[in-house]
């Protein structure tokens, strides 16, 4: 949000634009969303003053849900910013169920390679993309899991709060891309080591000071810090700085490439690992519902500085995703879980139908309203072979469009 928003036009109960948090934070208003598991349908939304909290509208929202939707067998999905120790705290002192992955910390680390590689099982999951694929071009994932307790702060006092489960994965097409990230990342900072040892006790680098400090900036830029030891060996009037790569470091890298911990209250007789896993991968329906509102659903800019006006345009803007996730939802149960549909895309490229991709190919289709003697008559240009397999895939029949009463008014 831009501009003023006089304080006399706020009206109480409604969100109001407030600056946010963070560095750069802007004035804003939040907007929280719900969606099902199945096909990311927004069910619930709305907005919050722009200086809330995420956890403090998560637990308001899901307890409201439960209150007015009569919904409790429902799990909170979040990134590794959710699991911070005041919002676990929070959820757990709620009853709220929850999934998420841990940060990363040392002690996540330590935990990690201390499990015998041996104890890891293949989790059943597969991606919609990797479906297509042959099976050994697949990403495979392992998993291990243990238990928990949390313990939290009462009056002062330590006292348990639950017990979660985690569960260590392993990621074989992460471990890959982490591997080749820093292999490229190696090749590139020790072409520049090289460079800068070469011209030690030069204009460049007149002292072994000046040349450790840039070989320094040079692996810390590179995310390689860990990996390499600076030595600065006496030479007289031309010393030699060395940068040398220590293997064990790199072993210790390498061993925890590609993994994460899921975290979560949901016990084991509800949801196996593999399933966990599966959920959690799920959440890039929920993103792109966001992606949308922000794009393909975008409102043009309006001058408006009511609140109330505000929160109509949200709610203008959840109704309109709400059709659009239906809509795509329905095609895809159509069409069934792998298939696409032919010349859907520019170039007459096959593809699954998505909201916005769907709604393109239809908004070609005209349609004349005539009067002939006193009648009214709706005519709708002929409907090319795309269009009618996607009105078929939602369940519109073709004549809809020009199903209207008669009228002589």
């Amino acid at each position: 949000m831009t501009g003023e928003y006089p304080e006399a036009e706020q009206a109480a109960g409604y969100a109001r634009v407030q600056y946010g948090y963070g560095s750069g934070a802007q004035k804003q208003v939040r907007y929280r969303q719900v969606t099902t598991t199945d096909g990311a349908v927004p069910v619930w939304d709305q907005p919050w003053d722009g200086n809330t909290t995420d956890v403090a509208t998560v637990i308001d929202t899901m307890r409201a849900l439960r209150e007015h939707a009569r919904c409790t067998n429902f799990v909170l999905i979040g990134d590794s910013k959710l699991l911070s120790a005041a919002n676990r705290q929070a959820l757990l002192a709620a009853e709220l169920g929850y999934l998420a992955p841990l940060p990363r910390t040392p002690a996540l680390d330590a935990a990690f390679l201390a499990i015998p590689p041996e104890q890891f099982q293949a989790l059943d999951y597969i991606s919609a993309r990797d479906r297509l694929r042959p099976a050994e071009e697949r990403a495979s994932y392992q998993g291990w899991e243990t238990s928990t307790e949390i313990v939290g702060t009462t009056g002062g006092e330590a006292a348990p709060r639950g017990v979660v489960r985690r569960v260590f994965v392993i990621s074989s097409e992460e471990r890959a891309a982490c591997r080749r990230n820093r292999a490229r990342q190696r090749e590139r900072a020790e072409a520049e080591i090289a460079r800068v040892c070469r011209h030690v006790g030069t204009r460049w680098y007149p002292t072994a000071e000046r040349a450790q400090a840039k070989l320094e900036t040079i692996v810390a830029r590179r995310h390689l810090r860990e990996l390499y030891r600076i030595t600065v060996e006496p030479g007289g009037e031309h010393p030699r700085v060395r940068c040398d790569l220590v293997p064990d470091a790199l072993a210790r890298a390498e061993a925890l490439d590609g993994y994460y911990v899921l975290e979560t209250t949901r016990p084991v007789a509800e949801a196996a690992a593999s399933t966990l896993l599966a959920e959690w991968k799920g959440q890039w329906e929920i993103e792109h519902r966001h992606r949308a509102a922000k794009g393909p659903l975008r409102i043009r800019p309006l001058f408006v500085s009511s609140n109330q006006r505000i929160v109509g345009l949200i709610t203008i803007l959840g109704l309109a995703l709400l059709v659009f996730s239906l809509i795509a939802r329905e095609a895809r149960r159509a069409l069934g879980p792998a298939a696409k549909v032919p010349n859907l895309l520019a170039g007459h490229v096959a593809a699954r139908p998505t909201g916005e991709n769907l709604l393109k190919a239809l908004r070609e289709i005209a349609l004349a309203t005539v009067e002939i003697a006193g009648e009214r008559h709706r005519l709708v240009a002929e409907l090319n072979q795309l269009q009618r397999t996607l009105l078929a895939l939602v369940g519109v029949p073709e004549q809809a469009y020009a199903r209207v009463a008669s009228s002589s008014s």
